[in-house]
């Protein structure tokens, strides 16, 4: 009975530090090597909250190694957290990450669980920024990008009856502004961290859009 009760307190202890890798990503998506890099990892886990953390980045020439320790409490509910990585400007080539993705129980600083926790990785390419063409968008441009608090949306077109459109990653619209002026303030501090998009619409229907990260 008491092994049994053993076997039982222990897969608890296992299951409420469970913590599960659900995307990554690099931001932007095609970066040049005038662009500032980002990794981004989405992260769940069975038991909150879990947004105490500390998070370790190593760049050794084409290889770039992350990790992060997620210290969670003992609530028993679906904990979702987003880590991003800052790696910066990168020469032109291809380059691999791997992410490691640790959890433990209590506050910071915590260790991490007995069983090791998930790892992920992908490759990408950098493109040499001379000769390509501007990606800037002509309607609208978003400053400071990335962002961990406010942004400024800088509207170059008519904004007579036009809306402007918050979405995250899926699409779904976060919330809608309605400008009166050519540039416009959001706040984005509430948000998790992730990618997202300023949607701007004409009163005629003409759509622009541009990217926007917000990071921890």
């Amino acid at each position: 009975m008491k092994a049994k009760l053993t076997l039982l307190f222990t897969f608890g202890i296992l299951f409420t530090q469970a913590q599960y890798i659900d995307q990554i990503s690099i931001y932007p998506p095609n970066p040049t090597s005038n662009d500032q890099v980002y990794f981004i990892a989405k992260c769940y886990f069975s038991s909150g909250s879990c947004n105490q953390k500390t998070q370790n980045i190593f760049v050794n020439g084409n290889q770039i190694y992350t990790s992060a320790l997620h210290c969670t409490g003992a609530l028993t509910y679906i904990c979702d957290e987003t880590d991003s990585f800052y790696i910066g400007n990168l020469p032109q080539g291809t380059y691999h990450v791997n992410f490691q993705l640790d959890a433990g129980g209590g506050p910071l600083p915590c260790s991490p669980g007995i069983v090791a926790g998930p790892s992920d990785s992908l490759t990408f390419t950098v493109l040499d920024a001379t000769g390509l063409p501007s990606l800037e968008n002509q309607v609208i441009a978003v400053s400071p990008n990335p962002t961990r608090e406010k942004a400024q949306i800088r509207i170059a077109g008519d904004i007579e009856n036009s809306t402007l459109e918050i979405r995250d990653i899926t699409g779904s619209k976060v919330f809608e502004i309605h400008p009166d002026k050519a540039i416009i303030e959001v706040d984005l501090k509430n948000l998790p961290a992730g990618v997202y998009q300023a949607v701007f619409f004409t009163q005629t229907g003409a759509k622009s859009a541009v990217k926007i990260l917000k990071i921890d």
